[in-house]
């Protein structure tokens, strides 16, 4: 009897483990996701506080000095109006700054100087990229960096090799590159934009 009953709990606490995992592995997106949206949270808010005070700062010149925003911190506001999407991009595409928000690829031009490459999850933390692949030739998108915004129209969205790096390289005129994975691990999404005057 005190063989079965050992057996009994033994049972009861291996399904419990199981249970714990299970629901671990279940919530796990959920909980990036959660972790990265309030990772952009801060970023924005701390973002928009510096361009504030900047501001600020540049009508009246007299006050104090304020910190100036941290461009390791939040690099850019990306916006794209027909995906709802408006986020912080960070300085870097290291997993760890993925997992907070897009990230620019710093070996890629600034603004305006040609072409500009950031790349962003489609799944999980946040998934700021997940309906990238809805856009479509003639799609606007905004960069709003060093407190200039550079307005681009997206002349193409293609399927990718994962290995082909040729896409975030010199394009012959200031463009703005997104990519992100597509569930193959073989191949990513990527969409190029042109830059555009004022609208």
């Amino acid at each position: 009897m005190a063989r079965i009953r050992r057996n009994s709990v033994k049972w009861k606490r291996i399904a419990n483990i199981i249970i714990v995992t299970a629901a671990v592995v279940a919530l796990y997106p959920l909980l990036t996701d959660f972790y990265a949206w309030y990772q952009q949270s801060q970023m924005s808010r701390q973002y928009h506080v510096a361009i504030n005070t900047n501001n600020s700062l540049a009508a009246a010149p007299d006050e104090d000095e304020s910190p100036a925003l941290d461009p390791e911190l939040v690099w850019a506001m990306l916006e794209i109006p027909e995906i709802d999407v408006k986020t912080p991009v960070v300085k870097g595409t290291s997993q760890e700054l993925l997992a907070k928000a897009p990230g620019w690829y710093t070996e890629t031009a600034l603004p305006g100087d040609g072409n500009t490459a950031i790349a962003g999850h489609r799944t999980m933390y946040g998934a700021p990229f997940r309906n990238l692949s809805k856009l479509k030739p003639g799609s606007t998108i905004r960069l709003i960096y060093d407190q200039n915004t550079y307005r681009y129209r997206v002349v193409e969205v293609a399927l990718i090799s994962s290995n082909d790096w040729s896409v975030i390289k010199d394009v012959g005129y200031p463009a703005l590159t997104l990519t992100t994975c597509t569930g193959n691990d073989e191949k990513r999404l990527a969409v190029r934009a042109r830059m555009v005057q004022e609208e």
